[in-house]
């Protein structure tokens, strides 16, 4: 936690920033929402970092709403994705860092790590083959959206530039594997964005006066909802 002076008539810190205090619990590392506040008196309290944070357990659910745990460890999970033959499960794990995981096989029950680099991967998806995982990834020299193996073989290929991640990260590809598209920022409101695999830059796929966000297509390709 740090503190700088700040001047209220000019609107402006004054100097450098120094440190407050240490390892202070953020909610998550994407959005920085550390947990702390300040009396009237400028007394100070705060979440220490070694707090284990919310647990979590990965559970089917079928169409009638009926729940049944799977048999992955609790960790602080976030959105599960389920790979495209419901084999393997997909999913970030807040541990100050935020991690993307191949984490359940559903037949061997194995949680398997997938990313080492960056401290924070977020947005993940499938490619419709269930060969590879897409994924933004900040923290890093080079922030941007990458995919890996789902096996965890091979290196990181970087798909898109930083605008990948500013912009609004990706959030489905087609069925053919060759165009992604996701919800980016222009001006106060959002618009959709594509990325053609190949291209390596984000193209505009609409501009309107609305914010829209979380672009799916159908199953069959010609629809995006």
């Amino acid at each position: 936690l740090m503190a700088a002076a700040f001047d209220i008539d000019r609107l402006t810190v004054r100097g450098s920033a120094t440190p407050v205090v240490e390892g202070v619990l953020q909610t998550t590392p994407l959005n920085g929402m550390a947990q702390y506040s300040f009396s009237a008196s400028a007394a100070l309290v705060y979440v220490p970092a070694t707090v284990q944070l919310f647990q979590r357990r990965l559970v089917w659910v079928n169409r009638s709403g009926t729940e049944q745990f799977t048999n992955a460890p609790p960790r602080p999970y976030r959105h599960p994705r389920l790979s495209p033959d419901g084999q393997r499960i997909a999913v970030a794990i807040d541990e100050q860092q935020m991690h993307v995981w191949v984490v359940y096989d559903v037949t061997r029950e194995t949680l398997s790590r997938l990313t080492t680099q960056g401290t924070i991967n977020y947005n993940h998806f499938w490619t419709p083959d269930g060969r590879r995982i897409v994924f933004s990834s900040a923290g890093r020299p080079d922030p941007g959206l990458f995919a890996q193996s789902a096996d965890g073989s091979g290196g990181l290929e970087r798909l898109c530039c930083e605008d990948g991640l500013i912009g609004g990260a990706l959030s489905s590809i087609s069925a053919d594997g060759q165009v992604m598209v996701g919800g980016g920022v222009s001006g106060a409101s959002g618009d959709l964005n594509v990325l053609r695999v190949g291209v390596r830059k984000l193209e505009p796929l609409s501009q309107t006066a609305f914010a829209e966000g979380a672009p799916m297509f159908s199953p069959d390709g010609p629809w995006l909802g």
